[in-house]
């Protein structure tokens, strides 16, 4: 963790908004990538607070992704897998190795455990990546009024609901970020509000998530209109 330099011009910590930004935030979290790191990720202004509050949700991430069979032949998330899994033998995970190996609940025909998923802890991770990558393309944090969502593509585009297929084929057409073969994305914001937007986002060359953003109604209720 380092301290960023402009926390001298008071700028705010773009995910609460509230705390001056006295770190930075690797987006996606740069553990997801195994040493030596891309050159290309991108940081953003964030609180010691913040920064503290996502590390066992991105430790949950990679060690749930570089776990599962999709990913076995990519190199890159074999050797992140290796080093969460090592990870696991501190003595300070005890916790947290406890409640990863009682995600089992299976074990498949071919021997490979089958883990029931945290969703909540992957979306923390997948939205705080798409707030990260707003601010990085925009300039400007999110506004508070708005909220990420995100959710995994298991199934294949031409199953999704016309109207969500749309998005996709729109995506498609956008130019593509790469950061080697672990991660990519595209995007687009929307014309009409440009505090909406759809994303496209690649784990692994493997694990597909879309997302967006959107303004929130009270506590946490959706308006449709301002992102379809």
């Amino acid at each position: 963790m380092k301290t960023v330099a402009t926390a001298k011009a008071n700028k705010l910590c773009i995910y609460c908004q509230k705390a001056v930004a006295d770190t930075q935030d690797h987006v996606p979290p740069k553990l997801l990538f195994p040493k030596p790191r891309p050159g290309n990720l991108a940081t953003v202004p964030c609180c010691n607070i913040c920064n503290g509050r996502f590390e066992m949700d991105d430790e949950y991430f990679r060690l749930t992704l570089t776990s599962r069979l999709e990913v076995s032949s990519n190199r890159e998330a074999v050797s992140a897998n290796t080093t969460a899994i090592r990870g696991l033998d501190r003595a300070e995970s005890e916790g947290f190795r406890f409640a990863f190996m009682s995600s089992i609940v299976a074990i498949s025909p071919a021997g490979d455990p089958v883990r029931e998923q945290d969703n909540s802890r992957v979306q923390a991770t997948v939205t705080r990546i798409i707030k990260g990558l707003f601010y990085h393309q925009t300039g400007r944090p999110l506004p508070r009024e708005y909220e990420a969502n995100a959710f995994e593509v298991e199934d294949t585009p031409e199953m999704m609901p016309p109207q969500l297929y749309e998005v996709w084929e729109t995506l498609k057409t956008c130019p593509q970020q790469d950061i080697r073969n672990m991660f990519s994305y595209r995007f687009y914001v929307m014309s009409a509000n440009p505090n909406c937007s759809w994303w496209l986002m690649q784990f692994y060359e493997s694990i597909l998530f879309m997302g967006l953003t959107r303004r929130t109604e009270g506590k946490g209720r959706p308006l449709p209109s301002d992102a379809s």
